[in-house]
Parts: structure tokens; sequence; C-alpha cells
């Protein structure tokens, strides 16, 4: 992975926003620091930070590295670490609802994470389907019976 200098990236980013309202990008996307914080990515003036490359990523629909590899092996980097359960506990967010995607570790709080690792992807993916049966079993009305002996009334 070619990492590029702090210019570099402004550079690029100067590029994607090309023929982009940096105020309706920022508003849009709920950028911290708003437009005046992009000029100062695009310009140079102030290299990014993780939380405004993903942002920039997710608004323009790439991957973190076409943003910034720096940021990437960064990150890539950091989740080769291990996490002790202590910390990963602490960790967890309270369940953000159903409009939320995130880490399904908020939602299987009992899961030892580290077990769940070493299962093959088959397996793992076997999991994953039957949770998804079971939600929509959950989501699906009960069928609704008649009491025993009932009449119908005419």
């Amino acid at each position: 992975m070619n990492i590029w200098s702090t210019q570099e990236e402004a550079a690029r980013l100067k590029e994607r926003f090309k023929n982009v309202n940096r105020a309706a990008f920022a508003r849009a996307h709920n950028f911290k620091g708003g437009q005046a914080m992009i000029y100062q990515h695009i310009t140079g003036r102030r290299p990014m930070s993780l939380e405004a490359a993903l942002t920039y990523a997710a608004g323009f629909g790439c991957p973190l590295d076409e943003i910034s590899p720096r940021l990437a092996f960064e990150l890539q980097r950091a989740a080769a670490l291990p996490v002790t359960p202590e910390l990963h506990g602490s960790l967890r967010e309270p369940n953000p609802g159903p409009s939320s995607v995130g880490d399904v570790a908020r939602y299987f709080r009992r899961v030892d994470w580290a077990k769940f690792a070493k299962l093959t992807p088959a397996q793992q993916e076997a999991i994953e389907d039957w949770v998804i049966q079971q939600i929509e079993g959950f989501q699906s009305p009960a069928p609704t019976k008649s009491p025993a002996g009932a009449r119908k009334k005419a």
C-alpha cells in the first residue's frame, strides 16, 4: 500500500470536491467542523482525522483507502490487535435500535466473540442464517386458531 503524504491526501480530496458544494456536503453528512474543516483538509492546512476520513469515504461512497491510505493502514493495524474481554465489554454501547448498523456485539452481549472468531466462515455464516430466520419468525404474525369447539355463526 502506497502511503500518501498529507499534501497528497489534500490534493486528492480537493479533486473529489471539484464539483461538490462543501457546505452542502458537510450538512448532508453531519461533518464535524463543517465546510471550514473541509477547506482545511483540502488545502492541507490540517491533516484528516480518522473520523473525517470515514465521513468522506461514506459521503463519496468509496473505500477508506481511496481517501487516506495512511488512515486505512492505521485502522488495519489497530483491528489486528487483541482486545481483552474487560475492555471489549466496556466498549459496548446501548442498543441503538433497528435503524442503526453497527458491531453485532452490541446486540449479542452474551456471545463469546473469541470463540465465534475461531469458527470457520461457513459455521459463522450458518449461525448468521439461523439468527436471520429467527428474527423473521418473530416478525411474522402468529397463525390464529379458533378456540376448540367454537361454532361458526350463520
